[in-house]
């Protein structure tokens, strides 16, 4: 009885340990360096609040997101320890703000494949080819979309939409649907119709336009 006692004992302060590392993970404070917009120029205009709606700057060029990278030299790799492997595990230098949640479907984070022939060929011994096909949506572009569906969904945007030729248009679509807002694709009339029909899938209304993109 008295080993039976202490076994449950041992159980008990192991799990106690282990929800006191969960809660210790939770509650790191994760400081967001993102600060404004700024012109891709750019053009001296600005800088614009990244808090309020923007679509393009006043001289009609994208806007950029800007961070001050000089707060971030504090930030510690140890901080990095135990997070989630995602796109979103350096969130300090992504375009949320403390205590936003980002809409991911598990981005990020794919794997480096050492090309040892195509390396040794080219007189390259340490060529290494990052395989983003292992991303949700088979691309890079869902890297970008979840970061864009993130800051949208807290701009409060009501519907989406993108002109595309194929990925980056599945994968607006799928992160769309993640965050519950609608999506509204372009895509030209002779896209490939596996891209067609994954849009449809996440429930994007789709548009299919004479030209190219």
């Amino acid at each position: 009885t008295e080993r039976a006692g202490a076994s449950r004992s041992a159980r008990t302060e192991r799990a106690g340990a282990s929800r006191s590392a969960r809660t210790e993970r939770a509650e790191r404070v994760e400081v967001s360096y993102f600060t404004h917009l700024e012109c891709s120029v750019p053009c001296g205009a600005g800088p614009f609040d990244a808090r309020q709606n923007h679509h393009l700057c006043t001289c009609g060029m994208p806007l950029l997101a800007r961070y001050d990278l000089r707060a971030a030299r504090a930030w510690s790799r140890e901080s990095l320890t135990g997070r989630v492997a995602s796109l979103w595990r350096y969130r300090e230098l992504l375009p949320v703000f403390d205590g936003e949640e980002p809409v991911t479907l598990g981005e990020g984070f794919t794997p480096l494949i050492h090309a040892r022939r195509l390396g040794a060929s080219l007189g390259l011994p340490k060529l290494y080819v990052k395989d983003e096909s292992l991303n949700p949506t088979n691309s890079f572009k869902a890297r970008g979309q979840s970061a864009a569906v993130t800051r949208a969904k807290y701009l409060g945007a009501h519907t989406l939409s993108v002109p595309s030729a194929g990925n980056a248009a599945n994968a607006m679509s799928a992160y769309a649907a993640a965050a519950g807002i609608p999506a509204k694709v372009f895509m030209p009339r002779d896209v490939k119709t596996p891209f067609i029909r994954e849009c449809e899938t996440y429930g994007a209304d789709i548009t299919l336009v004479d030209g190219l993109i």
